[in-house]
């Protein structure tokens, strides 16, 4: 299930056990693939993004790599923080969470 898979993602991501609190977006995505094995082609990707139950002290730990083999960094922000935000919509959508599940498209096919 998607819920049996983001417990595990999160885990493997972080390094640390979490349950999810709810469903909280479905997004999809479309835009130009950037890896080599995406390059010319157009990305529909569909996200399914969970709200946690975040344990106090938490601290990620992150020892994954991208698709091209790049070492991935995980930091902890909150919603005033002025790092650029992935997905764009998370910025603005955080700072007043639903109890609804919100379907939300990006189009940056060109």
């Amino acid at each position: 299930t998607a819920e049996e898979a983001v417990v595990r993602e999160v885990f493997e991501e972080t390094g640390r056990e979490m349950g999810i609190d709810r469903l909280g977006f479905i997004h999809e995505n479309f835009f130009p693939g950037d890896s080599l094995k995406k390059q010319g082609n157009i990305v529909h990707e569909i996200s399914f993004f969970f709200y946690m139950k975040t344990p106090d002290d938490f601290e990620p730990v992150c020892d994954s790599f991208t698709d091209d083999e790049s070492k991935e960094r995980l930091i902890w922000v909150d919603e005033k923080s002025d790092i650029t935000y992935y997905p764009t919509f998370f910025r603005e959508e955080l700072r007043n969470p639903s109890s609804s599940v919100k379907h939300i498209v990006t189009d940056n096919r060109k």
